[in-house]
């Protein structure tokens, strides 16, 4: 699946108590996830995006996941500008735009104060981005300087289950519940390990420029 999140880069509590909100930062952003939004046809094996092909990565990028082993480059790109942060796709030479939400409610393809609040509002989500700074405190700290962080993870608090399946589980079905069609039982960190021990990935002929100059 294809997840953006927005939060507001401050110092994280750790992140494995009862309250995942007992930190400093949002855990849950906010996101524009095309399946979460009801578009459901987006990202996938012969889908709009096809991930069955192999395409170049371009950094900054979010994931796309597949409930399998990863076999598939991406080719994702992410422009933040003030008050919204928006993303294309760049497969077989054509750019493919984030489509609309198809939530009701909930208008629009890129991440901006006004995109966030009214899905927090459909979705009946805890407005945590707004409580420690939203959007004024994005754009502020997007203004200084960034490091690159890429690295190859498991989850072993919600087996990533709130990027490519239902999150929380209980709200299966009910609105922003459905995030993929991974199932509830994917993404457990000891399968993973046990099953794709030697599990890697390989970063290389990284590039840096203008939004779609390094495409």
């Amino acid at each position: 699946m294809s997840t953006t999140s927005a939060s507001p880069p401050t110092v994280e509590a750790p992140n494995y108590s009862e309250d995942r909100f007992a930190g400093d930062c949002d855990p849950n952003g906010c996101d524009l996830n095309p399946y979460r939004m009801g578009v459901q046809d987006f990202p996938g094996d012969g889908k709009t995006v096809d991930t069955s092909q192999a395409i170049t990565q371009v950094p900054p990028a979010p994931s796309i996941p597949t409930c399998g082993p990863p076999c598939h480059r991406q080719s994702v790109v992410t422009q933040f500008q003030q008050n919204e942060i928006s993303q294309f796709f760049v497969q077989n030479g054509q750019t493919i735009e984030i489509p609309d939400s198809a939530v009701p409610g909930v208008s629009g393809n890129t991440i901006t104060p006004e995109f966030c609040e009214s899905q927090l509002e459909a979705f009946g989500d805890r407005d945590r981005f707004g409580e420690v700074g939203g959007f004024s405190q994005m754009n502020q700290a997007m203004s200084g300087e960034w490091v690159l962080v890429m690295s190859l993870w498991d989850d072993h608090y919600a087996n990533v289950l709130w990027l490519d399946s239902s999150y929380p589980p209980e709200k299966a079905g009910q609105p922003g519940g459905d995030r993929g069609d991974c199932p509830q039982d994917s993404g457990v960190p000891s399968d993973v390990e046990s099953t794709l021990p030697n599990a890697k990935v390989t970063y290389n002929n990284l590039r840096f420029g203008p939004v779609g100059s390094t495409v």
